[in-house]
């Protein structure tokens, strides 16, 4: 699992749609398909639900999403620590 992956399932959570998140993060849609179906063959879980209405979290989705906020939360805190102290 990489970080730029939950980023990549946490914008698709936002945008609940895979043509709108894939814009957003200025990549093809193909691609970001391609990166979700890796990250949920690597946790063997299926995350999201593609519907005609856009995307739903499955359970294991919705438990994905809240760590995967906490760690982009802590990620963040750890850049901004090393750009206050480099200074």
């Amino acid at each position: 699992m990489e970080i730029y992956q939950l980023r990549y399932f946490l914008t698709i959570v936002k945008c609940k749609n895979f043509t709108k998140a894939a814009k957003q993060l200025h990549i093809t849609q193909p691609a970001l398909s391609k990166q979700m179906k890796c990250l949920e063959e690597e946790m063997r879980q299926k995350l999201l639900l593609r519907t005609r209405k856009g995307v739903q979290l499955t359970p294991e989705g919705k438990l994905l999403k809240k760590h995967a906020e906490t760690i982009l939360m802590e990620v963040e805190k750890v850049n901004q620590y090393i750009k206050k102290e480099s200074v």
